[in-house]
């Protein structure tokens, strides 16, 4: 009555493997379960089942192909990843919560440049066009022609503004030559729209931004303004 046969045990193993499968954050782990509990199920419903049942054979195969593909594609477009020390150190510094792949696709939409200074990055009050960190500099924030805080290497000037879609509240500028990475917001949006890892990595990493700079300003050393 409650005898448990080999058939059950595989099944059963196919939905745990799938489960774990759904639960990784790395895609590519991801695939390479997802293909492994497929496999394990087409096995059971071909060879061990009363009767082997096709349809759901066929639909299994298909999550093999698929998943079979996809992981083809990211093991190749990882296998060409290269970083120059600039790249390595911004992603050390501000993205280290960003997989290889998704950072790269980061890099590829972003533009580095070096601003004089006393350039004003962001004007107040004003609609946010692009979204910058800075790898090396200064600059500082005002609101209202008074400085309320400084912006150093590893801070992203507007990120506020790009996730509340708010005007800036504050003013930036810098203060010495600045090497920035900046992105357009519209064209970052939509990156991140189409990438949900990407998406909840960048969300980790302004969160990071944010409690940085909150930590600063209860160690009475800067003020917090949304930019």
């Amino acid at each position: 009555m409650f005898g448990v046969s080999l058939y059950d045990i595989v099944i059963n193993l196919s939905y745990l493997l799938f489960l774990v499968g759904f639960a990784l954050k790395d895609i590519l782990w991801l695939r390479i379960v997802i293909i492994i509990a497929a496999s394990v199920d087409i096995i059971g419903r071909a060879w061990l089942a009363p009767e082997p049942l096709y349809s759901d054979i066929i639909w299994c195969a298909f999550d093999v192909i698929v998943n079979g593909f996809q992981l083809v594609m990211i093991v190749r477009e990882r296998s060409t990843l290269k970083f120059s020390d600039e790249e390595k150190h911004l992603h050390k510094m501000v993205f280290r919560n960003v997989p290889e792949l998704q950072y790269r696709r980061l890099l590829n939409i972003g533009a580095w440049q070096t601003i004089n200074d006393a350039t004003v990055i962001v004007e107040q009050n004003k609609e946010l066009d692009s979204l910058v960190v800075i790898y090396e500099g200064l600059a500082k924030v005002e609101v209202n022609d008074t400085v309320v805080t400084y912006l150093r290497n590893g801070n992203f000037v507007g990120e506020m503004s790009f996730l509340s879609g708010n005007l800036t509240t504050a003013k930036v500028t810098t203060l010495m030559p600045t090497r920035v990475l900046t992105w357009k917001k519209s064209v970052l949006q939509e990156l991140m729209n189409k990438d949900e890892e990407l998406l909840m990595a960048m969300h980790s990493v302004f969160s990071g931004d944010l409690l940085a700079k909150l930590t600063k300003h209860t160690s009475g050393t800067t003020t917090v303004v949304q930019k």
